[in-house]
């Protein structure tokens, strides 16, 4: 991906996601700590959004089940038990960030697929990763919140 391209997608993601919890959920993120890869851990929830158009590739938020279960609470008032409502939820964070990074790089087309969320279940489950990631970590008072971008042109996928 041109070097130009891949900086316009990280600074609309990172400004995407600290600004879809800021004014959601009242939550301000700080850099998350280099050493802590993108990783597969146990227990997390992956929502993954598909992208199609100008570039090809996804998305995806990486959270914990508790800062999962907490952002769910301040966005709609009430505590989430399920699996089922906490995936909903992962996966209606992981649209908003990447629609408001959508509307960020309106200069290229690109359509958005609905979330799938899965939820980790050992520290060996793949995830799909492009050579050229762009991995946005970040700590919060809810806890740590990752954002991956796969992507390229789309003329360079095929």
């Amino acid at each position: 991906m041109p070097i130009d391209l891949r900086k316009r997608i990280r600074t609309a993601f990172d400004y995407a996601t600290a600004y879809t919890l800021r004014k959601m959920i009242m939550v301000e993120l700080s850099p998350g700590q280099e050493e802590r890869s993108f990783k597969a851990r146990s227990g997390d929830y992956i929502g993954v959004i598909t992208l199609t158009g100008d570039i090809t590739g996804h998305c995806t938020l990486q959270v914990s089940e508790a800062t999962a279960r907490e952002a769910i609470a301040r966005l709609t008032g009430e505590a989430t038990e399920s699996v089922a409502g906490i995936s909903d939820g992962v996966g209606e964070f992981a649209n908003m960030i990447a629609g408001n990074a959508k509307a960020t790089l309106q200069e290229l087309s690109v359509s958005l697929s609905m979330p799938k969320v899965t939820r980790i279940e050992n520290d060996k489950q793949g995830m799909q990763r492009f050579p050229d990631s762009i991995e946005l970590l970040y700590t919060s008072e809810i806890g740590d919140i990752g954002v991956r971008v796969d992507a390229v042109r789309s003329s360079e996928s095929g």
